[in-house]
This record gives C-alpha cells, structure tokens and sequence, in this order.
C-alpha cells in the first residue's frame, strides 16, 4: 500500500523493501511456522494461531477484500487498457539480464 501510495504521488525516490515479520524471525521475537505448513502454503495460519488478536482482522477479513478489490480492479484496467505502472516498466530500457524487454 506504501509503495502504490508512493507510485501514484510520483515524486518518491528510493527503494522500499516489503519484508514482513522477517525482522521478528531474525530477532527471535517469533517463532518460524512449521516446514510441512510452509510447503503447504498456510504460514498465514500459523501466524493466526500465534497471535489471534492482532493478526484476526488482517487474515479473516483485510485479505479477503483486498482480493476482491484487486480483482475488481484487473478486470477495469482489462476494460480501460493498460496501468500507469505496465506504461512506465514499458518505458524503460531493458536491464542486461533483466526482466524488462
């Protein structure tokens, strides 16, 4: 949201890193989920079940809406054709082993 925010103001410089509770792990202040629950993809979970209070309202109800509303907003963009950010990575010079062509 940081960065979208940052994107749509245009005059941000700087590179943002999104690294979620990897400083807690790093720190010891959580504990790591699982490696069956990891493969499994429900790491969400484990969180959850850790800290019920705090993370009840971001997995049960702030995910389920921002997946509707990036939903939603895929299918405007395929209707009114191609976002800011496609236009500006279009712009760009390819890097030499980079993914923009």
């Amino acid at each position: 949201m940081i960065a979208k925010a940052c994107l749509d103001r245009g005059d941000c410089k700087g590179i943002g890193l999104c690294v979620g509770a990897s400083l807690d792990f790093l720190g010891g202040a959580a504990e790591r989920t699982p490696v069956w629950m990891r493969k499994a993809s429900l790491e969400w979970l484990h969180r959850l079940a850790q800290e019920p209070q705090r993370m009840w309202k971001r997995y049960l109800v702030d995910g389920p809406l921002d997946t509707l509303s990036q939903g939603a907003g895929i299918r405007s963009r395929r209707r009114s054709g191609p976002d800011r950010l496609s236009q500006e990575i279009r712009g760009r010079k390819p890097y030499a082993s980079g993914p923009f062509i």
